[in-house]
């Protein structure tokens, strides 16, 4: 087992739990393991100091001899990155889309 990298989604506070929570995503060997880990921590932690501690804790979960539960998908698949491409492509027309119709209804309420 090799981890090649380790990426946080959004780090957010519980205040139910008194701690912070985050997807914590760990890639390795081709694959992205996907771990939702918690932390006990007051709001005003430091940010450093907090991340650290996440990236450990799925480190250690990562590692664990029957690990918990988690998600698991390859880290680049050319057909997953070719309908990633494919949608962000379409999004990008629409937005241009829609700013050309918005500019042409400003400059029709300015007439």
């Amino acid at each position: 087992m090799q981890i090649e990298k380790i990426e946080f989604d959004t780090v957010r506070y519980n205040p139910e739990r008194a701690g912070f929570e985050a997807l914590v995503n760990v890639r390795d060997q081709g694959e992205t393991y996907s771990y939702a880990v918690h932390v006990a921590a007051p709001l005003h932690t430091d940010y450093a100091l907090l991340t650290g501690h996440l990236a450990r804790t799925a480190a250690t979960l990562h590692r664990a001899r029957h690990p918990v539960m988690r998600t698991v998908r390859p880290t680049s698949m050319p057909s997953y990155q070719a309908r990633v491409d494919r949608i962000l492509a379409e999004n990008a027309m629409f937005l241009a889309e829609s700013a050309l119709w918005e500019a042409q209804e400003d400059r029709h309420l300015a007439a």
